[in-house]
This record gives structure tokens, sequence and C-alpha cells, in this order.
């Protein structure tokens, strides 16, 4: 048996994640709940930060249907798709990897990319609200040895949809 690649082994994680939820769509907060629930330095960083697979996956599980359900008009017939800000993660974690010298995308640069998203992902919102800062984050991933960028994080604004 070849040996299992962490990135598709995430991405089955999101998948599984958004399927539990009955979600129709893989979006950040799916990717979220893939990290939280890794034994990866990501997984203890955010778990170190307060938050745990079961808070994650209840707050995910609150979201209105109506945001739940938007997608593209043939979403039905193609099954899941991924959400236009979490391609916007997955595209930004592969920068990462390649400015910082990895020629593989590890859990870590997805979790970077996650926190220097400058939109407003729901996996943000939902970090917030189970209070978990961008900064500790970082901080916690600073404390397992994970390369940070030395730039600032990017604005948000405070306001956006009350997830």
């Amino acid at each position: 048996m070849a040996p299992s690649d962490p990135l598709t082994d995430l991405r089955v994680r999101e998948y599984r994640a958004a399927t539990d939820l009955g979600h129709p769509r893989i979006g950040s907060e799916h990717l979220l709940l893939a990290l939280v629930g890794s034994e990866s330095v990501s997984g203890q960083a955010l778990r170190a930060c307060g938050l745990s697979y079961e808070a994650v996956y209840a707050a995910a599980s609150g979201l209105s249907d109506s945001y739940v359900q938007r997608g593209p008009r043939d979403a039905e017939a193609s099954g899941k798709w991924v959400d236009p800000a979490t391609m916007r993660i997955n595209a930004r974690a592969e920068g990462l990897a390649a400015g910082m010298g990895s020629a593989v995308v590890r859990e870590e640069h997805q979790l970077l990319a996650l926190v220097w998203d400058p939109g407003s992902p729901v996996a943000l919102h939902l970090m917030e609200k189970l209070g978990a800062t961008r900064e500790r984050v970082l901080e916690e991933l600073k404390r397992r040895e994970v390369e940070v960028p030395e730039v600032p994080l990017p604005y948000r604004p405070k306001w956006g949809p009350p997830f």
C-alpha cells in the first residue's frame, strides 16, 4: 500500500465533516473540523487554544440553513462542491508552502492560510465565537516550532454575518 498523502487525508476528513453535518458543500468550517480533530501540530495548536472537535461541530451544526444550502445551481447533480472561500484558502496554503520552501502542503500551511484569510470565512467566525483568536493560534503554532510568516495579520472588520 502506498504511503498516505497528508493533504488527501485532510480533504477526506473535510468531506466527512460536511457529510456528517448534512452540508451539500465543503466550507472553511469543515476544514476547521478536519484540523481540530487531527493529531498534527495544527490540531494540537487549535486544541491548546481551547477548541475541541465537539465544540466546533456543535457551532457548525447551528449554522443557518440559508448559509448551508447556498450553492451553484448544478451542485445537486455534481455532489459536494468546495465553496470559493475554501478554494481561496487552499490556494493560499499552496503559496505559503512554496514560499516556505516545502514541496508538500501540510496541515500547518492550511491553518496558516485560514488564519491569514483577509475575508471572513465561516471558520474564523466559529473560532472567535468559541474564544480562539488568530493571534493565539499563531502563538501556539510558534510554540510547536512551526514557521510563521513575519508579516502582520490582515485587518478583519468586526462586522459580518452573525454565525
